[in-house]
């Protein structure tokens, strides 16, 4: 809990009176005067305050009140209250050297707060993007029925290890002397399975190829 307050004098014959009968509000940047959270005065004494019973009220707050404007107005006065919270941190006031490692997690990060312009471009390696890679030895061929598929084979059939809400992109590398094409990609129940063709053997090297899918 924490406590904040603060007095209203004006003076007189180099007196301080007290200024009792104020409106005195704390209100969030952006907030309206009805939204402010009230100072309450202290017996007529001129001294105003409020008490802030939870963490999440905390931070950065303006000091309104009704002396020139029964609506309310900005007083020029801040203020912060228990922990800082981003409203009182301008741009540009912290650098990476402000933070300690470690202290940047996953938890930390709000969801889509980055973008592919906030990351370097060496950043975007394979190996750092979700993908699924398959090669011969997943596949089974339809007239064979073996896995791997032979050259005897037509069509061959690949079923994806990961589940998938949509269909992902598939991309085929082959790496033998016998055309291989993809004919379809389809998605069942998060099930995805990708038929290829084999289009010509010519001199009947074993298959080899790469399939790499990308989700959506």
């Amino acid at each position: 809990m924490y406590r904040y307050g603060l007095s209203y004098y004006k003076m007189e014959n180099n007196v301080r009176v007290p200024q009792s009968g104020v409106d005195i509000r704390l209100l969030r940047p952006g907030q309206s005067w009805a939204m402010g959270l009230p100072l309450i005065e202290v017996e007529e004494s001129g001294y105003y305050e409020c008490i802030i019973e939870h963490e999440d009220d905390c931070g950065y707050y303006e000091v309104w009140d009704d002396v020139v404007s029964p609506s309310g107005g900005f007083t020029g006065k801040t203020c912060y209250i228990g922990q800082l919270d981003s409203r009182a941190i301008q741009n540009a006031v912290i650098f990476a050297n402000h933070i300690q490692d470690g202290a940047v997690i996953a938890s930390k990060i709000a969801n889509n707060s980055i973008s592919s312009n906030h990351l370097a471009d060496e950043l975007f390696t394979l190996s750092k993007i979700q993908h699924e890679v398959q090669d011969q030895n997943y596949g089974k061929g339809d007239v064979s029925n073996n896995t791997p598929a032979t050259t005897d084979d037509e069509y061959i059939t690949h079923i994806l290890q990961s589940e998938y809400s949509e269909e992902p992109l598939v991309m085929l590398s082959n790496q033998c002397n016998s055309h291989i094409y993809i004919v379809s990609v389809k998605e069942n129940n998060a099930e995805v399975t990708v038929i290829l063709r084999i289009g010509a053997v010519h001199e009947a090297q074993p298959l080899e190829y790469q399939i790499i899918a990308f989700p959506k």
